[in-house]
This record gives C-alpha cells, sequence and structure tokens, in this order.
C-alpha cells in the first residue's frame, strides 16, 4: 500500500507514519511538506497512490481547493481530509468538496486512523480480511460449489461477503432444506480474533431463542479451518424485495411489519442482545406469509461489548443507522428503535429517508439533518417517524412495550 502525505507540520506527519506502519508494516508513506514543496496536483501521478492524506490548511495553501483540483483527476485515489478539530461544518465542507472521510488531528487515535483508512478504501487494500485474503481458501472442499461439512450436501451459493459466505445445503438428518453460513479461514485468524467471535455469538445468542419472528438455528459446528452455522431456509423472498417491486407499501400492511418487528426485538432486547443492523434485507418472509429477522451477525451480547468490540468502531448499514452508532458511541436497545424508524419510514414511502454520496455523509444527515417527513397523505403517522427517529436517545422510546403502544395508537387513526 502505497499513501500520499501532505501536511505542513514536520512531527505529525513522524506521528502518521509510525501508527500507519505499526498497523501495515510494508506500507510506502511518501510525505510533501506544501510549505516547502507546493504540490501541483496535475504532478501527482494518481496511479501511483492508494490513498491521499490532505491537510486542512497549510499556511496559505487551503487543503479544500486542493481537493477540489485532485477531483478533478481522473482515478484520483480516495483522500481523507486531516483538520486541527472536530469541526462538523470544516467536515461537512470536506466532505462536499469530494472528501472521502476525515480525521480530527486534535484527538486522533491509533483505531480511527487504521479504521478511516480501511473504510476509504473500501476493503481493496490494506484490511487483513479483504476478499483477496480468501481467494484460496474458497477453492477448497469437495463440492460442486468449493464446500464440504459432513451431513450437509451443498447445492447453491447464495451469497459471498469478505469473509464469509451462505449457501443451501440438504440437510442429512433434518431431511430438508437448509441454508450453510461459513466463515472462511476461522482457526487462520490467530490475531482476528473478533471475526470468529462474532460469527459464534451470532449462533449463541440465536439459538436459545424461539420466537416466531427469529430465524430457527439448528446447528454449529467446524469443519477443516471453517466454522458453520446452519440455520432455517426460507423461502418467501426478502422485505427488500417486496419494497423494489411495490414501491411502498400500505400503512396497515406497513404498521403490521413494525408490530411484529418489535416483537422479535423485543425478544432480543430480554437476553442482552442487540441486532443492531436491521434493514429489508434481514427480514425475510416465509411461505405461509409470516415474516423473521435473519443475519445476527452484527448482533452483539450488551454484557461482552468491551471484550469483542473497539472503542469508536462502527458496525451497521449506514442507510439505516442511528446518530450514536454512526459516530461510533455507545449504544443500547434505542438505537434499534432508531433503525426500526428508518426501516418504517421506507415501508410507508418507498424510499430511505436519508441518502447521500458517501457513509461519512449519510452518518453527518442521521446526526444533523432535520427529522424526515412524511407526504401530506401519511402525515398523520408523522409522530410515530418523530418518536422513533429522534436524534436523542432520551428522546425515543425506551422499550418495546411503548412502541406496541404507539403503533396501536397508529391503527386506531
Amino acid at each position: 500500500m502505497r499513501i500520499l502525505l501532505i501536511d505542513d507540520d514536520a512531527d505529525f506527519r513522524v506521528l502518521l507514519k509510525k501508527l500507519i506502519r505499526a498497523e501495515w508494516s510494508r506500507a510506502v508513506v511518501d510525505e510533501i511538506d506544501p510549505l516547502q514543496t507546493e504540490p501541483a496536483p496535475r504532478d501527482i501521478d494518481a496511479k501511483r497512490y492508494d490513498l491521499v492524506l490532505l491537510d486542512h490548511q497549510m499556511g496559505h495553501i487551503s487543503g479544500l481547493q486542493l481537493l477540489k483540483s485532485f477531483r478533478q483527476i481522473p482515478k484520483f485515489p480516495p483522500v481523507v481530509m486531516l483538520t486541527a478539530f472536530g469541526n462538523e461544518r470544516l467536515a461537512a465542507a470536506a466532505i462536499k468538496c469530494g472528501a472521502d472521510d476525515y480525521l480530527p488531528k486534535s484527538r486522533l487515535t491509533s483505531s480511527q486512523l487504521v479504521t478511516t483508512i480501511r473504510e476509504s478504501l473500501r476493503g481493496a487494500l490494506g484490511p487483513k480480511l479483504s476478499p483477496m485474503a480468501f481467494s484460496s481458501r474458497r477453492k477448497r472442499g469437495g463440492s460442486a460449489v468449493g464446500v464440504s461439512i459432513k451431513g450437509y450436501d451443498v447445492t447453491e451459493k447464495i451469497a459471498t461477503g469478505p469473509a464469509s459466505a451462505v449457501f443451501l445445503a440438504h440437510s442429512h438428518n433434518l431431511n430438508k432444506k437448509v441454508v450453510l453460513k461459513i466463515l472462511y479461514g476461522a482457526f487462520e485468524l490467530s490475531d482476528e480474533h473478533e471475526l470468529l467471535e462474532r460469527f459464534l455469538i451470532e449462533y449463541q445468542s440465536i439459538s436459545a431463542i424461539k420466537h416466531p419472528n427469529i430465524v430457527e438455528i439448528y446447528d454449529v459446528g467446524v469443519a477443516d479451518d471453517h466454522a458453520f452455522i446452519v440455520m432455517e431456509f426460507i423461502e418467501g423472498g426478502s422485505l427488500r424485495t417486496r419494497l423494489q417491486q411495490s414501491g411502498s407499501l400500505a400503512p396497515d400492511t406497513s404498521l403490521k411489519i413494525a408490530f411484529d418487528l418489535v416483537g422479535a426485538l423485543a425478544a432480543i432486547h430480554d437476553v442482552g442482545i442487540l441486532h443492531r443492523d436491521l434493514k429489508p434485507g434481514n427480514v425475510m418472509f416465509r411461505r405461509d406469509g409470516s415474516l423473521c429477522i435473519i443475519d445476527f451477525g452484527l448482533a452483539k451480547q450488551v454484557q461482552i461489548e468491551q471484550a469483542i468490540t473497539q472503542p469508536g468502531k462502527i458496525y451497521g448499514t449506514p442507510y439505516y443507522m442511528s446518530p450514536e452508532q454512526g459516530q461510533g458511541l455507545a449504544i443500547d436497545i434505542r438505537s434499534d428503535f432508531y433503525n426500526l424508524g428508518v426501516l418504517l419510514f421506507e415501508l410507508l414511502t418507498g424510499h430511505k429517508p436519508y441518502v447521500a454520496g458517501t457513509p461519512v455523509a449519510l452518518v453527518f444527515k442521521h446526526t444533523y439533518a432535520p427529522l424526515p417527513e412524511l407526504p401530506e397523505k401519511l402525515n398523520k403517522y408523522q409522530f410515530l417517524i418523530d418518536s422513533l427517529m429522534a436524534k436523542k436517545p432520551a428522546d425515543r422510546p425506551q422499550s418495546s412495550a411503548q412502541i406496541f403502544e404507539l403503533l396501536k395508537h397508529c391503527q386506531t387513526l
């Protein structure tokens, strides 16, 4: 990985280089002191670098103006703006000018820097858990799709991610179709315990819950260097697909779905678990029409949060995450309630409440933008959206029971 660092503070450049090389020992960091050599954007070889770290103000030189010039260059690498303070207005200006992210120098930590670099590179380079890290392992196994687990005939790959994949399989013991989720190279990740722990917590958390609106877990195990989970096969399609087909759902249908989701969240919260990633793609329908929440890969047990989560680390989908979740702050059940509010808004309108070009900009909108407004024909439900999507957790419902009461009131309108 090669990074270009443009900053007029020599001491800070030394610090950044040390932090970067502590995580990526073979990274190359080139420096430009703009007060010594004023950077000419057209003279910078964009193809040479994977990332640019750019100071906001360097003497008489404006980093924002440089950023605008960089964005005129085809295929210019991601740019992270460095600011002296955590000024939201300045961060917004940087994003507007084309920055992929920003970092405040005054409270910069190693984990913040590493996380920001990884997110800006979008997993393509540098991260130990990039897709390429698993490419050779995915060719192992004896089945047609490269996976062999005793007791299961794997027939089809359903989905894949950077470190895991989901397959359709036939269970010998159950004599029916099941879904098989596999974490690749689990025991080779000796320096990446968090991923394996999260995967196992997914099973431990859900298997103890018996609820009609939560996917059923059948088995968990290990095979070769893979950890796996076997779960219920749900063949009625996803809520995301229904939204794509219809654009929006009728209010009574939307409220019914919200009722079921609140019930599922209540069951999860009762055992000390947060979902953290409630979205249409994680809601599936069975053949009988009942729905259930799936994919608890981001679920966490509240009581062991500090053991597996680095401070300031963000998990979740930016379109649906709460303001506190997007800022990497401590979260509780009220964050899941915010996710539910975003989802309900999308059910009623057919579109997301906030859209933006980058994840960082989305986080800013969830945190600072005015509450989204429903169309006039739906304004009788506005109080529900305002309550669930309140910026401050203290202004949201404090329990599932309170949300049930709000939903019951909506049904009488």
